[in-house]
């Protein structure tokens, strides 16, 4: 389901940090180590899979005219208490506009409501919810 908008987005863009790169789903343990999770992997590349989100959910129209949105991923994992975090930064780059877009941080969390791969994974959907909003009321 798209969001409203009355803004016009063209494309989106996402990266994401080194750690995110590979297929298994990230967790932080008590002692601030990340852990690859053994059996738990990603569909394909968290890049693309949050791009494809994002560009859904905004309703992208592919106008090279239009605005453009950067995403920077610099955290995106859980937690052993099952709290994910999703954080960076993002701005929206107007064509032809004489200044630079401002980089806008974001750093947003949510506990996963159940136990379970299923829920960890949904909390993560909806913390890329919250950042759609987030730039939707920018």
């Amino acid at each position: 389901m798209a969001l409203e908008s009355n803004t016009e987005i063209g494309s989106i863009r996402v990266s994401t940090a080194d750690y995110l790169d590979e297929s298994n789903i990230q967790l932080e343990l008590a002692d601030g180590t990340l852990k690859a999770a053994n059996y738990h992997h990603w569909a394909q590349s968290l890049e693309l899979e949050c791009e494809r989100y994002l560009d859904t959910r905004l309703q992208t129209s592919g106008d090279s005219n239009a605005p453009q949105i950067e995403v920077e991923i610099h955290r995106f994992h859980g937690d052993e208490s099952g709290r994910i975090i999703l954080e960076g930064r993002w701005k929206k780059n107007i064509v032809d506009s004489p200044t630079d877009a401002t980089w806008q941080f974001f750093k947003l969390q949510k506990d996963s409501p159940f136990e379970g791969y299923a829920s960890f994974v949904d909390t993560h959907a909806d913390l890329l919810d919250e950042l759609c909003q987030v730039i939707l009321i920018d």
